[in-house]
Formats: C-alpha cells, structure tokens, sequence
C-alpha cells in the first residue's frame, strides 16, 4: 500500500469516528450524506433554479453551486456565513459536466460527489454561535 493511499484511509476513518458522535448519515444513491446529528439544516433544501457545471473538477463545481445566487441568500436569510473551501489536491484529477434545474442544495452536492467520484460530503455548523457553515466533498474532507 503506497503512503498515500495509507494517509487517505487514516483520513476516511477519522472522518468516520468523528462524524459517529456528531453526525447523522444516510447512504442517498451513490452517496453518503453527513449533516449535523439533532437535525438537517433547512439550508440543504434551498432550491436552486438552474445549475450549470461544465467540464470542471471538484474544487471548481464546489466553488460554483456555493456561489449560487440562491446560496448566497439562503445563508444571509438564516444569518449564516460560508467557510470558505480551502483547494484541495487529494480530489479525483477528472472534468465533469452537470446540468440540474430545480434542484436542492443537498441533490445538487449528492449530483457533484457521484459524478466527481468522491461520493461523500459533509455538512456542518461550526463556530462559537454555529454561524458558520463548513461543507466539504470527498472521503478524505478535512
């Protein structure tokens, strides 16, 4: 087993054992859905009108569903602010396309971790008044 691949699983299972005492999970197709373990945020179900994501790697589509207009307002209408996604090189290398009208935040992430391959993401509200949001892609999300 090469050192990478043995630090990438040492990450999957901390993200685990973490996410068993915090978090809640539900396998949804070819993901696995974390959210915060008293409830789902009611920001997962923002409706997003059209969503266009065109030959981009994950970092990218990421980038652009949070960018959304209705994103943007959803989190100023629940008094939220987005952490910002750190880049990150442990990502499948491959371009893909989606392309989603009417969706939600949560069906447009499950679309994004099927279609890049990571097929996990995690959601979370974290800071002193959990006034931030900090949503990550792939198994290795840190």
């Amino acid at each position: 087993m090469t050192q990478s691949l043995s630090r990438l699983l040492l990450v999957q299972l901390t993200i685990i054992l973490f996410a068993i005492t915090t978090s809640a999970w539900r396998r949804n197709g070819g993901t696995i859905e974390l959210y915060p373990a008293e409830r789902a945020h009611p920001l997962l179900d923002t409706r997003i009108s059209s969503l266009r994501i065109n030959n981009v790697k994950v970092n990218e589509a990421l980038q652009h569903l949070l960018s959304s207009v209705e994103v943007k307002q959803a989190l100023l209408n629940f008094g939220l602010r987005l952490v910002p996604t750190v880049p990150r090189d442990d990502y499948p290398d491959s371009s893909f396309s989606i392309s989603a009208d009417n969706t939600t935040l949560r069906q447009a992430l499950n679309r994004i971790a099927e279609s890049s391959g990571t097929r996990f993401w995690a959601f979370e509200l974290i800071g002193p008044n959990r006034g931030a949001v900090w949503i990550r892609l792939g198994a290795g999300a840190q």
